[in-house]
């Protein structure tokens, strides 16, 4: 028996080969090449063929430098400290006869040349202590934390990463900039690998995997150690194992692949690096426990002495940060180390005893010492394999599992004994097989009961084998729809009478993979004999020999699909005729809420349905629509009594706005309860327009009527003014000469007499002012004409003579006299320029004279204060042979929505100030009648700039123009 569970043993530590190989690339047997004085030659490596390869060799080292690639392609570039050989700690490193310190910074760099490469690379980045930049050819590629020149400008982190990246030549600079203040060792710890993308990812997943399956099986292990603890709580030593278990995998989460970083990227460095050394220094005097519980040789002194300082270590691991704990950790690499060839010694002493359980976990626990001291060894940089200590832990489990066979073995053999000794003591329990026999009888009147309970209840109930499909029980209510000769018959023959089983068959369902009851399965069909229709109700029941039935309860619903059906059709109807009339019809729920609605009402807001349904009725209208919509609602709501032809602002989806008339009526449920608004909407926007338009037509008429009405007014006022300005302009020359008469006389007067007093002034100060006060008399006397003279032509009756000779600068002239009062409240600053030697036009003066003052008249309503300005210029354009009007102003400006219908009839952006909308209307037919056009441009906030073009008269060759000083 021996020999085979010896056998049994090693077949289990071989089937952990497999996983201990699949983390291993399967290439060609190529040796890798090394890089000298910087430079790695890969010009001979097929990378398809031979895989990734290892950076490996002398990079170019600059101590104490964080260099960029600029600074590296510098026709003179920083001197380099050294060629440093990579994968290596810089501790210890001599430079210059001095030994580099653990903490501080530096610069590495490696020129690779590759043999034209045509597919995507990738890097893979291992540990580098502690904080690293990554540089490709001149681009920054990752990062692992920040690198710094300082303790407080540098983060540390640490995970393995890969880096893909498409070479853009046949040479790849690889710069690295690696801080460590935060370590007792800095510098690449691990080799960086080159290789193809796939390749490289795969082999990165590939060595994930067999981490996550190391991880996976060392905790189920210890799940399933601290289970038999919880069974059996007296032997201690499955609970020491399942707690170093899950120290271990804690370990690999947080080294190798440092799966830990992956899951919470945001976790800190500090705190991994606390948990890695606090589960290798708890592990240590957790496994000693499990040994010394089964081994009882061992020590209790030594035993208590590792204990004291695993807690020792690791409340300086708590206590301090990482660059002061990771210092001692040698010392405790030492104690392992002792620990391991200890046990070893007490191991090999239960062995004399030929313990068969001291063979097995020797050989476990060796393997696991092996590859332990050869992760101490790895780590402190000795040797370049790797961490193994994890697969160790896997064989040794497995060497457990091995003996906890081994023990269920023999209890096995005592449980048979220990059978026979049952089966004896059976005999003296046979008086309870009569009892049994007692509590059948009783199970079989029970099941008489069951049985009548089911022929009673109205639905048919049968049972049917779930394999051969065969008809095992009826009740009578299905007896009596099929007939009893359906019992012994296939289901699917007897109730549906086909040729195979039904395409509705649940019992595929019914079961899951292990073969377990999955519960109810509900569904509803048509039967083809009965022409019913059945809600079926199936499950799996354990029957006669534990096999599986289905059992299945069906319900006529026959009655409830017909009203179902004529209710659908209803509806149907009912939608159908709601989504084809033109108005739109809605219903609402007491919130607001829009519950259906047609096709109508989503045209007339300008929704998809889907946008719509749900939505409050306050998103689609103003603030002020809003509150007269809910004192609607409101009032039907409280009065029970409909709204009829109610007129709403609605704004649609893309910011339009409608006029809707609409009713409101009340929903109610089927207890009467008000539970929502209905009501129809007609789209009446067009017909606001209408009578809006109608109402500005009827104010612009009695504008208009009033213009009139004050042009033969102004007319009027014209003549009444000119007679007394005639006397005045009459009789200011005369008085003029009296004074000049008087003059001689006052002189002498005021020779002989001094000065005096005359009209209230000294006669010296009113022989100075008297000339002035004549001539401002008389140019007064002559503006006053001038004004009327331009009033009176302005209003004078339009000839609609078309042929005169016009000259465009004195158009201009008399135009700007006219409103030269709204010039002067309206800017202060309004320039004119005229230009020279314009030729004659043929046209109408009086005309062309309004189209200037209505154009001045909007530039100054234009301006929003003084300090704008006015600005007027003529001019000739000699190849296009046209004279050219513009006037500008700096005022608000026109919107270009508006801009194109500033000379429509009627409109106007001016009703408040009694604009009629005619005056730009009227000013470009008269343009268009003299063949000119109008141009304008504007911009919001920036002005206006108005051009009338105009054609001059070929035929007439007369210049004249108004000079400018």
């Amino acid at each position: 028996m021996n020999s085979r569970i010896y056998k049994s043993f090693f077949i289990l530590l071989i089937l952990q080969l497999p996983f201990f190989c699949a983390c291993r690339n399967y290439y060609s047997e190529k040796i890798s090449p090394e890089a000298v004085n910087g430079v790695l030659d890969l010009t001979d490596w097929d990378f398809e063929k031979d895989g990734p390869v290892d950076l490996k060799g002398e990079w170019e080292f600059y101590w104490q430098q964080h260099l960029s690639p600029d600074d590296l392609s510098k026709p003179t570039p920083p001197g380099k400290t050294d060629f440093k050989h990579v994968p290596e700690y810089w501790n210890n490193y001599e430079i210059d006869g001095m030994k580099l310190p653990g903490e501080g910074f530096a610069t590495y760099r490696l020129t690779v040349l590759l043999d034209d490469p045509k597919q995507p690379m990738a890097l893979r980045l291992m540990e580098i202590s502690t904080a690293y930049t990554l540089f490709v050819n001149g681009k920054n590629l990752t990062s692992a934390g920040v690198t710094g020149t300082r303790r407080d400008t540098t983060t540390p982190q640490q995970y393995r990463q890969v880096v893909d990246f498409e070479p853009d030549a046949d040479q790849l600079e690889i710069i690295l900039h690696v801080s460590n203040f935060h370590h007792r060792k800095g510098g690449v710890w691990e080799v960086i690998q080159l290789g193809r993308e796939a390749d490289i990812r795969q082999s990165q997943e590939r060595r994930l995997g067999f981490d996550l399956f190391l991880f996976g099986s060392i905790v189920m292990v210890g799940l399933y150690h601290l289970g038999l603890f919880v069974v059996r709580r007296k032997d201690r030593s499955p609970f020491y194992f399942s707690i170093g278990s899950f120290l271990i995998a804690l370990r690999l989460f947080t080294t190798g692949e440092r799966f830990l970083i992956h899951l919470f990227p945001s976790i800190s460095w500090e705190i991994v690096t606390k948990l890695e050394y606090l589960s290798f220094y708890l592990a240590v005097p957790v496994f000693i426990l499990f040994i010394q519980s089964l081994f009882p040789k061992f020590s209790k002194r030594i035993l208590y002495t590792v204990g004291v300082l695993g807690v020792a270590f690791s409340l300086v691991v708590l206590s301090m940060p990482a660059r002061f704990f990771s210092h001692i950790n040698n010392l405790y690499e030492i104690i392992t180390f002792l620990m391991i060839l200890y046990s070893l010694y007490v191991i090999l002493l239960s062995l004399t005893e030929k313990r068969m359980e001291a063979f097995v976990f020797l050989l476990g626990f060796t393997i696991l010492a092996l590859l332990t001291i050869n992760d101490i060894l790895y780590v402190e940089g000795i040797i370049e394999t790797g961490h193994f200590a994890p697969f160790g832990m896997c064989v040794f489990i497995f060497s457990q599992a091995f003996l906890l066979t081994f023990r269920f073995s023999n209890a096995l053999a005592t449980v048979e004994s220990q059978r026979r000794e049952l089966r004896d003591t059976l005999e003296s329990y046979k008086h309870e097989i009569v009892n049994r026999i007692q509590v059948e009888e009783a199970l079989r009147d029970s099941h008489e009961r069951f049985l009548t309970v089911l022929d009673s209840i109205d639905a048919n109930v049968y049972v049917a084998d779930m394999q051969t499909y065969e008809v095992l029980f009826m009740n009578k209510h299905m007896q009596d729809s099929f007939g009893n000769e359906s019992i012994g018959q296939t289901c699917w023959k007897a109730f549906r009478n086909g040729p195979e089983p039904c395409s509705e068959c649940t019992n595929e369902r019914l079961l899951d993979a292990e073969g377990k009851p999955t519960g109810v399965c509900v569904w509803e069909g048509k039967n083809p004999l009965t022409g019913k229709w059945y809600i079926n109700y199936d499950r799996a029941i354990n029957w006669v020999n534990g096999r599986f039935v289905r059992l299945q309860v069906a319900t006529d619903v026959t009655e409830l699909k017909q009203a179902e059906e004529a209710l659908r059709e209803s509806e149907e109807k009912y939608r159908t005729i709601l989504h084809s009339i033109e108005d739109g019809y809605y219903e609402v729920d007491l919130a607001g809420n829009l519950t259906f609605f047609n096709d109508s009402l989503c045209r007339i807001l300008g929704y998809s349905k889907e946008e719509l349904i749900g939505v409050n009725n306050r998103q689609f209208m103003s603030e002020e629509t809003a509150k007269q919509v809910y004192e609607t609602f409101n009032r039907v709501y409280r009065t029970g009594k409909a709204t009829k032809a109610v007129d709403w602002e609605t704004i649609r989806k893309d910011g339009t706005e409608k006029y809707i008339e609409t009713s409101v009526s009340l929903i109610r449920d089927s207890e009467g309860q008000p539970i929502g608004f209905q009501g129809v909407a007609r789209d009446i926007t067009e017909r606001k327009k209408v009578e809006e338009q109608a109402r500005l037509h009827q104010q612009q008429l009695l504008q208009a009527s009033k213009m009139v009405a004050l042009g033969t007014l102004v007319s009027g006022v014209a003549h009444e003014i000119n007679n007394p300005n005639n006397f005045v302009m009459l009789n200011s020359p005369i008085l003029k000469e009296a004074w000049e008469n008087a003059m001689p006389i006052l002189e002498k007067y005021y020779e002989e007499n001094g000065d005096f007093i005359l009209g209230g002034m000294q006669y010296t100060e009113m022989r100075e002012n008297i000339p002035t006060l004549f001539s401002g008399i008389s140019d007064g006397a002559k503006r006053i004409k001038q004004i009327v003279d331009d009033l009176k032509n302005y209003v004078r009756d339009d000839t609609a003579d078309l042929t005169q000779s016009v000259d465009l600068n004195e158009v201009l002239t008399s135009a700007i006299s006219l409103v030269s009062n709204m010039v002067k409240k309206s800017t202060n600053h309004f320039d004119v320029e005229y230009g020279k030697n314009l030729p004659l036009l043929k046209g109408n003066f009086q005309r062309l004279e309004q189209v200037a003052i209505n154009l001045i008249q909007n530039a100054c309503q234009a301006l929003a204060s003084t300090n704008q300005g006015i600005f007027i210029s003529t001019s000739y354009d000699n190849q296009k042979s046209n004279v050219v009007i513009r006037v500008k102003d700096e005022g608000t400006g026109i919107p270009s929505e508006t801009l194109s219908q500033i000379t429509d009839p009627f409109f106007t952006t001016k009703h408040d100030s009694g604009g009629v909308g005619l005056g730009l209307s009227i000013s470009a037919r008269i343009v268009e009648e003299h063949g000119g056009a109008m141009h304008f441009t504007s911009e919001p906030g920036l002005g206006t700039t108005v051009e009338i073009i105009l054609p001059v008269n070929r035929e007439n060759n007369t210049t004249r123009g108004i000079k400018n000083d």
